[in-house]
């Protein structure tokens, strides 16, 4: 049974329900108009009132459509007034949280980095974990995007498209896969990478490209001692002006900082040139 097929059956009982009948009031005393003794005639829900042909469930519903927040208060005031029981109202909530009464919502569409790269590279210095951390603005699933002008400050976000999982995790997934961390002898130090941008930038109606700004941490893994870092930002041409091209390149944008760290970690020894002793600094 689909969702149109629930709320039909459930619109056709709520009908049914409220077709006013005798309602005792708490003292047990009920009027001939099916009220409670001693309650106003009122109005109900913005001039609507209930009869018996249902129209005024009808004209709750469409209201309902237009403010869920108003909606709630007032379901729980015609639970009092018309000593209908909560499962009644509980319909009635569920209607108005679909915000249209018989339509289905539009589907989402989710996205992630495509298959595992079949890129691998052995690390430089020996790595006993790989973290990704990300400040709150990016802490959800959602695709966010901005234009490239300095007067707007927007940072918006894609109603039917989201991440399969938050930017963080998406990156460290990625790195995870492509990065060695097979330590035999034990030990290795801590990659850290920050994220401070991860988004979509339109430069026109037209084009736009995927943007990732971060930072990378080494760190000892006695005290917690920060090594060496390096600000780190990538970016990738999108295919299309939508959400699919600011997927796709994001993507290619992420495998490019994943390419970018390993060839970092690459000039912190000494023998390349770097001022680290890694085999000592990450027993």
């Amino acid at each position: 049974m689909n969702l149109e097929t629930v709320v039909g059956h459930l619109r056709t009982w709520i009908r049914q329900a409220s077709r006013p009948g005798p309602v005792t009031r708490p003292g047990g005393t009920t009027s001939s108009a099916g009220r409670p003794v001693g309650v106003p005639r009122s109005r109900g829900v913005e001039g609507l009132r209930p009869s018996r042909s249902g129209a005024g469930i009808d004209g709750l519903v469409v209201w309902c459509n237009r403010s869920t927040a108003r909606t709630r208060r007032h379901l729980r005031s015609l639970q009092a007034r018309w000593a209908r029981p909560p499962s009644l109202v509980a319909g009635l909530a569920l209607l108005a949280g679909c915000g249209t009464v018989g339509t289905l919502p539009k589907a989402i569409t989710l996205h992630d980095f495509g298959p595992p790269g079949k890129v691998i590279y052995a690390p430089a210095i020996p790595l006993r974990l790989l973290e990704v951390r990300a400040p709150s603005w990016l802490g959800s699933s959602g695709m966010q995007y901005r234009f490239d002008d300095a007067a707007d400050q927007r940072r918006l976000t894609y109603t039917e498209n989201r991440w399969v999982a938050a930017p963080a995790e998406l990156i460290q997934t990625a790195m995870r896969r492509a990065f060695d961390l097979a330590l035999p002898d034990g030990g290795g130090c801590l990659l850290r990478i920050e994220l401070d941008e991860f988004s979509q930038v339109f430069d026109s109606p037209t084009t736009s490209h995927g943007v990732i700004d971060a930072r990378a941490l080494l760190i000892s893994p006695r005290a917690d001692a920060l090594l060496a870092e390096s600000r780190i930002t990538v970016s990738a041409e999108a295919a299309s002006p939508n959400a699919a091209g600011g997927a796709a390149a994001l993507r290619d944008a992420s495998h490019q900082l994943i390419g970018e760290v390993a060839d970092w970690l690459g000039t912190l020894e000494k023998g390349a040139g770097g001022d680290l002793d890694t085999k000592r600094a990450c027993r």
